[in-house]
């Protein structure tokens, strides 16, 4: 095989890209030992490159990352960080513990060869938007931009532009008490062989969704001192419960929601079965909804 040469400018220019690549951390060399660097190989007009770190695209990329995160800040998930892919949220009581806080998520990342870039960080924030949610104070809300994106939702006219209303209203099931009770008209339009017949009682659900949305239901977060409160409620099709804090303001002694939960009728086989039962009906989403809590809060 004839060796490739290259001309010395175009080799001194290729020397140049690189090292302000490197300086950058856009690129760096791979200290990798599985040696799956070949499997990313990708073919150019400029030659065969393979990949010397993880790009987007790969379709274990996601995982695999979740797992590294997961398991270099081990010791401190649940204590001040929470992490999703590569969104990493530090929280503290006070500034002194937060630059503690700081200094140990920083060590981990310097220390497994990770980088940040300092444009997308924000430090000492009182208020923090992650994933869809505003936090703040102890408090939870809707993302505003979703918010607005519902309340101008016009009414959907076939089944994808239904479902996808009902996608975005769905990651928020947790601020609106009775959910399923609420989109049970709509959710019967997205059955097998059904006819699309959009109702009153269509329209009806659809602005009650929107209204349920945008009055911006604020959650609190946990706060296992205080005194909470468990609200239940059910229908012939549907069943919810609400569980609440007491007292989460000081000199101000009221209920604010934790966290409602409800469910279709039709998905709990053994409470529909018992329809006649209000009572049993109510009762049944209570394990469930500690059980959920503990899983799905911030």
């Amino acid at each position: 095989m004839t060796p490739y040469r290259m001309a010395p400018p175009k080799l001194e220019e290729l020397r140049k890209q690189l090292k302000e690549l490197l300086d950058a951390g856009h690129i760096k060399l791979s200290k990798a030992p599985f040696g799956d660097e070949p499997k990313t190989a990708c073919v150019t007009r400029y030659g065969v490159f393979d990949w010397l770190v993880m790009p987007f695209g790969l379709k274990n990329a996601p995982a695999t990352f979740c797992i590294l995160m997961n398991r270099l800040f081990h010791s401190y998930l649940d204590q001040f960080v929470v992490i999703y892919l590569d969104d990493i949220v530090v929280y503290s009581n006070n500034m002194e513990d937060h630059v503690e806080h700081l200094c140990k998520v920083f060590e981990v990342l310097h220390d497994n060869k990770l980088c940040v870039k300092r444009e997308k960080c924000s430090f000492a924030q009182s208020t923090v938007h992650f994933l869809g949610h505003t936090i703040s104070h102890g408090e939870i809300r809707m993302d505003s931009d979703k918010i607005d994106a519902i309340k101008n939702w016009e009414a959907p006219t076939k089944v994808p532009e239904l479902r996808s209303f009902l996608g975005l209203a769905n990651y928020y099931r947790r601020f609106i008490f009775n959910y399923s009770a609420i989109a049970a008209p709509l959710m019967d339009l997205l059955k097998k062989d059904r006819e699309w017949n959009w109702s009153g009682a269509c329209q009806a659900a659809f602005e009650r969704m929107k209204a349920a949305v945008t009055e911006e239901p604020v959650l609190a977060l946990q706060y296992f001192f205080k005194e909470f409160e468990v609200h239940t409620d059910a229908s012939d099709f549907a069943i919810g419960v609400k569980t609440s804090i007491v007292g989460r303001y000081p000199n101000q002694v009221r209920a604010q929601p934790l966290m409602v939960y409800c469910r279709s009728l039709t998905k709990l086989r053994s409470c529909s079965q018992d329809n006649s039962n209000h009572v049993s009906k109510s009762l049944m989403l209570v394990p469930r909804d500690f059980h959920q809590e503990k899983r799905t809060s911030i």
